[in-house]
Formats: C-alpha cells, sequence, structure tokens
C-alpha cells in the first residue's frame, strides 16, 4: 500500500482547479444550453474529479462525483435537455463537492451523508425527465397534423395580450446593461 499523504497538497489543488472549471462551464451552460464545448468540458472535469477522488482513496467525494457525471451524460446523450431543475442540481451537487473535499483535506468524517446526496440527485434527475416527457407528451398532442393544421379538440386556446409598447422598447437591445459577472449568478447570489 502507498503512502499517498504526500499528494495531499497536489491533489487539493487539482480538485479546486477542477471545482472551479465545473463552475464555470455550468454558468455557460445556463447561459447557453446548447454549448456541447462547456458540456463535454463539465463531464470531463467531473470525471477527472471522480478519479483523482477515488485514487486518494475519498470514496464519497468518488461517489458524489459519479452522480454529478452522469447528469451531463443525459444532456450530451440527448436524453434531456438542460432545466432550471438540472442546474439547480449541478450546482448544489457542486457545492455538496466543496464540503466534502473541505471535510477530505481536514480529515474529518464526512459531514454530508454521500448516499443521501447522490440518491436526491438520481431522483432530481428522475423527475427533471418525468417532467420533459410529460411536456413532450402535451406539445406531441397539440402538434399539427400531416396536413399542417391542428385538430380543434386538442389545439390550445390561446388569447392575444395587448402589447405594452414601453415595455418592447424597453426590452430592444441596448436598452438595458447586463453583466457576465458570475459573482452576479442567480444561483450563487
Amino acid at each position: 500500500m502507498y503512502d499517498l499523504s504526500a499528494f495531499k497538497e497536489l491533489f487539493a489543488s487539482e480538485a479546486q482547479e477542477r471545482l472551479q472549471a465545473i463552475d464555470v462551464g455550468l454558468l455557460a451552460l445556463e447561459r447557453n444550453p446548447e454549448d456541447q464545448e462547456a458540456l463535454e468540458a463539465v463531464f470531463r472535469e467531473a470525471h477527472t474529479l471522480k478519479g483523482i477522488s477515488a485514487t486518494m482513496g475519498y470514496q464519497d467525494l468518488a461517489h458524489v462525483a459519479h452522480a454529478l457525471e452522469d447528469l451531463p451524460d443525459e444532456l450530451r446523450t440527448g436524453r434531456q435537455s438542460m432545466t432550471q431543475t438540472l442546474a439547480d442540481t449541478f450546482f448544489s451537487g457542486v457545492d455538496a463537492l466543496k464540503t466534502l473535499l473541505a471535510d477530505a483535506l481536514a480529515e474529518r468524517p464526512s459531514s454530508l451523508d454521500a448516499e443521501a446526496l447522490v440518491q436526491d440527485i438520481e431522483s432530481r434527475v428522475t423527475s427533471a425527465a418525468a417532467a420533459q416527457g410529460e411536456a413532450s407528451e402535451l406539445d406531441a398532442e397539440a402538434a399539427p397534423d400531416a396536413e399542417g393544421t391542428l385538430d380543434a379538440e386538442t389545439a390550445p386556446e390561446v388569447e392575444a395580450a395587448p402589447v405594452d409598447e414601453a415595455a418592447l422598447a424597453a426590452s430592444s437591445p441596448g436598452a438595458g446593461v447586463t453583466t457576465d459577472d458570475p459573482c452576479e449568478h442567480p444561483l450563487r447570489g
């Protein structure tokens, strides 16, 4: 058996870099859910964190990282699309990983129940998938038939809303100031 304590400092630095890269990738995905490069980066970073954690013997950290590694795979394969529920799941998972990392580096027992975290992540992913499936079924029911017409029984009733000209002008490009500052991220507030 090898004494891995000599690598603890290197592991700490590497793990913190991986967690930071996951956060950056998630912020990019929130801005653009179709960003395949960010999606691949999040997957790779979670995969690497899982591997280095397992190598160092931090099984709780590796177990939760593995659950988070599965989330981008759901998106990469098209089984799900990015939703606020999945974004929240990612970010809470990363926060849990940071806590587990701090516990591991302080050589104290995990302050979080890794198995419960994994079950929570899996439950959220399953719920999000079910919700997306239901939305897809509703969309299919209201879809035009082969001739491009909607069935009067399944077509949704739509009432035109009045146009607020002042709001429309205020929402035009350049009307407001936006920021890409990750410190102002709504999930990090």
